[in-house]
């Protein structure tokens, strides 16, 4: 294709003319290049008004973001001091509930110490009460177990004893006789005192016309009247030994009370324990009866120490004595 050509002609005011000749091909370039000019610029508009929008956002977020900052800052700084003051108020407040404990707690102890100080002498009278109490009621049993003739088993042997050196005290004055309060206690709470049943005595210990064969004899215990069915008590803790029928005794009772006591129960219309029961004191055993060798209805009763046959009047008449002695706690 041949290279094209434009002219261009151009007239001055003195009617000069020039002609410009530019090549078809330098035309066309230039077009094109300016062209490409025009949308690169065109282009750079574009992203220069998108750009400047951006930053107009961004600055106004910015902005935003600095009036937040500016009022949280003096908010926080003012939340801060009211947990500041918050927590003073409470520390002052268990600083006065701690004065306020430590107050009521030396008044709590003050007041123990007093009522420790007013049970301790209350104490010191009880136990000086208690221990002449104790005294008079271990000469009473003193006196009793001579009238019963019961060995109280105190045995002292200094060729064999030992032990540590220690002083009298009152108060081991008073364990001794405590002491000897229980040693009493041992032989007397076992021993077979009072009546077997609530009613007279019809035929007395020792010596009498036998009331079948109206010879001379010896009773060896105490015939008590009652009613056929009449309710037997045991006159003392123990054991019972024999529980059986005899001839002459008829139905009948032994208990075994230890310290070598015993106690017989005759003449019963029915037996209401067995042999080897242990037995209360005050406890039923039998009923009343005339089994055996017997003129009538009536409880035979003895009392044996050691073997032999007592009068049981003098233990029937110590239970009117007046005994209030307990055993000491340990």
């Amino acid at each position: 294709m041949a290279n094209k050509k434009l002219h261009i002609r151009i007239t001055g005011e003195a009617g000069d003319d020039r002609t410009l000749i530019i090549p078809g091909n330098t035309l066309r370039n230039a077009l094109i290049v300016t062209g490409a000019i025009t949308i690169l610029l065109l282009i750079g508009s574009l992203q220069a008004a998108r750009y400047l929008s951006d930053n107009r956002k961004l600055q106004l977020q910015v902005n935003h973001l600095r009036s937040e900052i500016q009022q949280s800052v003096p908010r926080l700084g003012t939340d801060l001091q009211h947990q500041v003051d918050t927590l003073k108020n409470q520390l002052a407040a268990a600083k006065d509930e701690l004065a306020a404990r430590s107050q009521r707690k030396a008044e709590l102890i003050k007041q123990y110490e007093q009522q420790i100080a007013q049970l301790k002498k209350k104490q010191q009278t009880l136990t000086a009460v208690s221990a002449t109490r104790l005294s008079e009621r271990t000469k009473v049993m003193d006196s009793i177990i001579k009238r019963l003739g019961v060995e109280a088993k105190i045995k002292d042997d200094p060729r064999h004893s030992g032990g540590l050196f220690i002083a009298s005290t009152k108060q081991r004055n008073e364990e001794r006789l405590q002491e000897k309060s229980d040693i009493y206690l041992d032989s007397i709470e076992n021993l077979p005192i009072g009546k077997p049943v609530p009613t007279t005595i019809t035929s007395p210990f020792g010596a009498r016309k036998d009331p079948l064969n109206r010879k001379n004899a010896f009773h060896e215990g105490v015939d008590f009247d009652g009613k056929k069915g009449d309710l037997v008590f045991s006159t003392g803790y123990g054991i019972v030994k024999k529980s059986c029928y005899s001839r002459d005794y008829g139905e009948y009772i032994i208990i075994e009370h230890g310290n070598g006591f015993e106690t017989l129960f005759a003449h019963l219309s029915k037996r209401l324990v067995k042999q080897g029961r242990h037995i209360k004191n005050g406890e039923k055993i039998g009923r009343i009866g005339s089994t055996g060798r017997s003129t009538g209805s009536h409880l035979h009763y003895e009392i044996h120490y050691k073997g032999k046959p007592v009068d049981p009047m003098k233990y029937i008449k110590v239970a009117k004595n007046n005994l209030p002695v307990k055993r000491a706690t340990r």
